[in-house]
């Protein structure tokens, strides 16, 4: 999974982070997939910097040059650049049911602290915070990039305080919009959060990718019952 730039009149491919077959954000800024010959022993089993390998392209890169993230922290080595550390941007969507009458301001500090605190103040930066009480509104501000940024790494949409019909209703709006759903995530997740609080096992979390013009993001459904848990159990897959 790899980030390409491209100048003189050929391409250079940098690693989008760790590469591990569970790691799913390694492709959210890829623009292609190298393809390695298989490692033998005693002859070669490490690609070397300024080596040549085919790349099978995902999108059309126009050309340009990808603009690197300014949450990244990278030193140059040899011909290829190395990531000291990436901090995952996450925006949240806290859906607020129509039954809870306090105003909120944002999407709720008290909320912004438990994701924090979920993923380590070094591991990942809130960028976006927002707050909703109109359920079918819940697509039109997920898919709008001029609401959450397009820069997202993770949308968080949680459900705060909501019955039971509500957060099934949610959940069929979420999954009508992701393009690649992750089972074994959300299994994961609702382990988790039901560790952390039993009642919060009825909600079914959602995880996957979703299209927002020409970029995924990563869109994961939880309730904030059992939010903690249910982030500390795949925070460390999500990169």
């Amino acid at each position: 999974r790899k980030d390409l730039d491209h100048s003189m009149m050929c391409y250079y491919a940098t690693t989008t982070g760790t590469q591990r077959s569970s790691r799913l954000m390694s492709m959210c800024h890829a623009d292609g997939l190298m393809v390695l010959p298989q490692g033998r022993k005693g002859v070669k089993m490490i690609a070397e910097p300024g080596e040549s390998y085919p790349v099978l392209i995902l999108h059309r890169l126009n050309g340009g040059i990808n603009q690197i993230p300014t949450v990244l922290q990278g030193t140059i080595l040899k011909d290829s650049t190395h990531f000291l550390k990436c901090r995952l941007t996450i925006g949240i969507l806290n859906f607020v049911g129509t039954q809870r009458n306090d105003n909120i301001v944002d999407g709720g500090e008290t909320l912004k602290l438990k994701v924090e605190k979920s993923f380590g103040w070094e591991e990942a930066i809130i960028i976006q915070s927002l707050s909703t009480t109109h359920l079918h509104g819940i697509k039109d501000i997920v898919m709008d990039r001029n609401k959450l940024s397009e820069t997202l790494n993770i949308i968080l949409v949680i459900c705060s305080k909501t019955k039971f019909q509500t957060n099934l209703e949610v959940t069929n709006i979420l999954r009508s919009i992701v393009s690649k759903e992750s089972s074994s995530l959300e299994l994961y997740a609702r382990e988790g959060a039901a560790n952390q609080d039993a009642i919060s096992a009825l909600f079914e979390p959602v995880v996957g990718f979703i299209n927002r013009g020409n970029k995924l993001s990563m869109m994961i459904g939880l309730s904030e019952s059992g939010l903690e848990g249910a982030l500390g159990k795949i925070k460390h897959l999500l990169r």
